[in-house]
């Protein structure tokens, strides 16, 4: 009875592992598609199509994307990171959420450099150690001007990891953008940007 109950406690937990990404996304999608399809159809005062919702947000994300990729876009973006930066009130809570958050083309937060660090562990030689791919601020630590906090991303899951704090000397900074290293994690490895095996200063 103990070995069905541990296979049947097993096969449960891998089943909801397996059903609950699909089931969290599917429900997202019927979300954001019936809140959108409610406001246009008040907005415009007929009904639409189903899933013209999801159109309509892909498009303005799209449309969003291409505005702060601009020149105008990085001007707005950069005034309204100087005017919520001295709000009293919201300067705090916006200061700390940029110091998480992945801002496209930015340099702030945890993710402004993409470095490679030894894995302890790996397959590798002394000369040749292995290597695995970190993000850092490049801040160093409070007290030790030589050590830098690295956040190592799991694959293919880069929202899971562990924060590493190691010596700055040990850390080799890339030439690629936090995006691209987001696309080589989230593609396993399929994705190979140019700029891997390149150096820049830190």
């Amino acid at each position: 009875m103990d070995k069905i109950g541990a296979h049947l406690r097993k096969a449960f937990l891998a089943g909801i592992l397996a059903v609950a990404p699909v089931a969290v996304t599917i429900f997202v999608v019927i979300y954001v598609e019936s809140e959108t399809r409610s406001a246009v159809e008040k907005a415009i005062g007929r009904d639409i199509a189903p899933f013209v919702g999801i159109l309509l947000v892909v498009a303005v994300i799209y449309v969003v994307g291409v505005i702060v990729s601009s020149l105008i876009g990085k001007l707005l973006l950069r005034l309204a990171d100087k005017a919520l930066s001295r709000l009293p009130v919201v300067k705090s809570v916006y200061s700390a959420w940029k110091q998480i958050a992945l801002t496209p083309g930015g340099g702030e937060g945890m993710y402004a450099k993409v470095v490679m660090i030894e894995a302890e562990g790996a397959v590798g030689t002394a000369a040749e150690p292995a290597m695995q791919m970190g993000f850092t601020s490049a801040e160093s630590v409070p007290g030790n001007a030589d050590l830098w906090p690295v956040f190592v991303p799991q694959c293919p899951n880069p929202l899971n990891g562990r924060l590493l704090f190691v010596p700055k000397s040990k850390c080799r900074v890339t030439n690629i953008s936090a995006e691209d290293a987001f696309k080589m994690l989230l593609s396993t490895g399929n994705f190979i940007p140019a700029g891997v095996g390149s150096n820049s200063t830190p």
